[in-house]
């Protein structure tokens, strides 16, 4: 809502939404409100919270990733398929932070391998198509 207040030109209005949004709770597994509060801080002008944020993801996708790698489970098929979601994820938050910190090109990067994980990773297509970016494909 922020952005929008901005657009509106009603600043005020757009710093109480930013201040909303970098108080909201944190869920597990709610990592694209962990980048739109980075973005928050950003806007109230808290750049050095807003990158520990962005680097955070990048270190949490590659963390996950490699946890992702040791992941033997019994069935094989159902395994795989978890395990693909996992990696997709994992891409997808380390996309997520380098499109915070303004790598753009690592970003759809990011975006595009966490698709070719796992085609139906909803957030990495909305993502690539805010940027108006193509797939790599």
């Amino acid at each position: 809502m922020g952005e929008v207040y901005d657009k509106m030109g009603k600043s005020k209005k757009a710093k109480e939404s930013y201040q909303q949004s970098v108080a909201s709770e944190n869920r597990r597994s709610m990592y694209d409100l962990l980048y739109y509060q980075a973005k928050s801080y950003e806007k109230l002008g808290d750049t050095d919270k807003a990158n520990e944020m962005f680097h955070s993801l990048i270190s949490q996708g590659q963390e996950l990733r490699e946890a992702g790698a040791d992941n033997t489970l019994i069935a094989v098929e159902e395994g795989s398929s978890r395990n693909n979601k996992a990696i997709s994820q994992s891409y997808f938050l380390e996309a997520l932070g380098n499109r915070g910190l303004g790598n753009k090109e690592e970003a759809h990067r990011l975006f595009q391998s966490a698709l070719d994980e796992y085609n139906h990773n909803l957030w990495a297509k909305v993502m690539m198509n805010e940027e108006g970016l193509p797939s790599l494909k």
